[in-house]
């Protein structure tokens, strides 16, 4: 995320800050073992946009070909429009409306 041609791993997860979500994402740099950043945000398209604007910057700069993070969405990347998470979380959702009733 802050190396040109460098490995990263993105870790995604949902917390709750105040009674609502807050998505993280932890960036653990290739070689750099102490180096993690951490990204929140209130929303998963806020999350990706922050590391994607740091990618684009990083490409910019170094003239290597350029990603387009206006296509990308948040949800895609977190994994929230796989078939088999909209599925739980409709169930929940179901379950939480009947305890609420």
């Amino acid at each position: 995320m802050t190396r040109v041609n460098k490995r990263c791993q993105y870790i995604c997860s949902i917390h709750e800050f105040d009674s609502k979500p807050e998505f993280r994402i932890t960036a653990k740099e290739e070689a750099a073992e102490d180096k993690e950043t951490v990204i929140k945000s209130p929303s998963a398209q806020g999350a990706w946009a922050q590391v994607l604007e740091a990618i684009a910057r990083i490409k910019t700069h170094n003239d290597i070909i350029k990603i387009f993070p206006k296509y990308i969405t948040g949800e895609d990347l977190f994994g929230l429009t796989e078939p088999a998470i909209v599925k739980v979380s409709k169930i929940l959702m179901m379950l939480v409306g009947e305890k609420v009733l």
